[in-house]
């Protein structure tokens, strides 16, 4: 007699999906604490504060309220974790992680529709063994929201393919609803709605109402549109002004200085980090869809299952491949002539390409098990496709482990040290070491500060860069201009501080060039704190010692371990 068996039906399965992908992605707040990348991640999270608490959609700089550089769709969606008892910024993380779990569980779907149940699996552990999917799911960023939006897009879009559907009208209203909300989180998303066009024009029953499947698509997109169209409006006072001309009007003041074919054929105006950072954007953006977003060992696979879908034929995986090819274009296209640089532009396909690589992969070994009955060249073919694919997994493995909470808590048993944070930590050694009237000189986030701001306590910022380089703040003076200032505040008694996190990153950076030659002029005397960081004092008199002076990077290297750290956020912080 044969014994039974634990068998779990669809919504079994994805609820063991969405268990595996919450243990890979989940990350304690505690952990995230600097909100990185700056200054973006605080933007967010302190807006979505200020929304959950009926204050505004606005952010707080040196006391003063000012307009957010985004559109207000991702604070929204993170206000509620503001509500909770003891909320800090990082709560924030919450609602990512939550996007990551669904965009693995949407990812599973779509392959499950379009290649079996095997092919959902290997698409949901395709997306988990991204790393660039483990970082994002860390980050208080639009990444993940986005993605679980591209991925129900497709879904959505095979499901209403079906010639057994009866009710396609209301499907299509529900993916406009979904590329409106996508426009609402970023403003880029608007590709969303010609991908989904092009991928309803090959359907013969859209052509011959056009104008009704034109109204039911376009309707979340136009709403969505209209309200941010609204809010520019009152808030910049044009519906052609959004934030970003606000904040870095260099680059918006005309559409020729935001898009350009230099930047595509030559170099960007800002260049991302990595091997392929500062090449020509066509190249960047190319190696980055092959090595990061599908990985090169999953590409020859997720190609194969592309191959797989179009020649299958069925409006159900043509619509799903004729979205994916045009959502890939029109977002490789529109960023290749974009001033700016960043791998975290292509995150809307990695779930559609770990969804093709499922479909490629099953579709493989399918071909593996009847090697008899087909020729030689299909076989090798199929081979290396699978063997690929597999040890891509293995290689993948190691490095997305050293990103999860539960292999670094449980497995190895690292305890985090608060010091692994070196901006939060500084924040909060500040909070608790510095009397009200005192002065801060910090090259930390404005978007943190706002609380040493209510303490009473004056931020002077150490070079201009972030929000201190941006017109609105070109008026508040910062360290190198307020050095004889700040000596003469010393010498009247009035505490000046600044933090170890500063004083290392600045040898990096060479913005902070004419703060370093400032601060030549003052000793910096250590002050013990409660918190894993060293704050020190300014001082004008007194002799210098090796552990007071300003020196060379070696200096810096040697303060409290915070050196490397700072160095690795400092090259983030800035990232759009």
């Amino acid at each position: 007699m044969k014994a039974p068996g634990i068998r779990l039906g669809p919504t079994g399965v994805a609820l063991a999906v969405a268990l595996v992908a919450a243990a890979v992605v989940y990350t304690p707040r505690a952990w995230v604490s600097d909100l990185g990348p700056m200054p973006d991640a605080g933007e967010y999270a302190m807006s979505a504060r200020n929304l959950a608490h009926l204050r505004g959609f606005v952010i707080e700089l040196l006391g003063r309220e000012y307009p957010p550089r985004y559109p207000p769709g991702f604070p929204l969606l993170l206000a509620p974790v503001f509500w909770l008892p003891g909320a800090t910024l990082a709560n924030a993380i919450h609602i990512v992680a939550a996007f990551a779990v669904v965009a693995v569980v949407l990812t599973h779907a779509l392959a499950r529709r379009l290649g079996g149940p095997v092919a959902g699996l290997l698409a949901a552990g395709a997306l988990l063994l991204r790393t660039e999917f483990v970082d994002w799911s860390h980050q208080v960023m639009t990444e993940t929201a986005t993605i679980a939006v591209a991925t129900a897009i497709p879904v959505l879009l095979h499901r209403r393919a079906r010639p057994d559907n009866g009710r396609q009208h209301s499907v299509l209203v529900v993916i406009g609803l979904l590329c409106g909300a996508a426009i609402l989180l970023r403003h880029a998303n608007v590709v969303f709605v010609p991908a989904v066009a092009a991928a309803l024009l090959i359907d013969p029953r859209v052509r011959t109402r056009p104008w009704q499947s034109a109204i039911a698509l376009g309707a979340g997109p136009v709403l969505a549109l209209a309200a941010l169209a609204l809010y520019d409006h009152v808030t910049f006072g044009s519906v052609a002004r959004t934030g970003y001309h606000y904040w870095v009007p260099y680059w918006h003041t005309s559409l020729a200085k935001t898009f350009s074919l230099g930047y595509a054929a030559h170099q960007p105006g800002a260049a991302a980090l990595g091997p392929f950072g500062g090449s020509a954007n066509l190249v960047y953006y190319g190696a980055y869809l092959v090595s990061n977003v599908s990985s090169a060992w999953f590409a020859f696979a997720a190609i194969w299952g592309a191959v797989v879908l179009v020649r299958r034929g069925n409006a159900e995986a043509l619509s799903v491949v004729v979205y994916a090819g045009a959502l890939t274009t029109f977002l490789y296209v529109t960023y290749a002539l974009y001033f700016y640089q960043s791998g975290r532009f292509m995150a809307p396909l990695i779930g559609v390409f770990a969804a093709a690589l499922g479909v490629g992969v099953t579709d493989a070994l399918r071909m593996l098990r009847r090697h008899r009955e087909l020729p030689m060249r299909t076989v090798t073919l199929a081979s290396v496709a699978c063997l690929l694919a597999f040890f891509g997994a293995i290689v993948e493995v190691r490095p997305v482990a050293g990103r999860t909470y539960i292999a670094q808590r449980v497995v190895r048993g690292v305890s985090e040290p608060a010091s692994a944070q070196p901006i939060s930590a500084a924040v909060a050694a500040y909070e608790q070491t510095l009397p009200r009237g005192a002065v801060a000189v910090t090259g930390l986030p404005l978007t943190l500060l706002d609380s040493l701001v209510t303490l009473g306590v004056r931020v002077v910022g150490l070079a201009r860069t972030s929000y201190w380089a941006s017109p609105q703040l070109e008026g508040v003076p910062v360290f190198p201009e307020r050095a004889e200032e700040i000596a003469r505040l010393i010498r009247a008694g009035v505490p000046v501080y600044t933090d170890a996190y500063s004083l290392a990153v600045a040898p990096s950076d060479p913005r902070y060039q004419t703060a370093r030659a400032a601060l030549q002029r003052f000793r910096l005397r250590p002050v013990e704190t409660t918190r894993p960081t060293r704050l020190y004092r300014l001082d004008v008199d007194g002799p210098a010692t090796s552990t007071s002076r300003w020196c060379s990077r070696s200096w810096c290297d040697s303060i409290s371990g915070f050196s490397e750290p700072a160095r690795m956020i400092s090259a983030n912080r800035y990232r759009r």
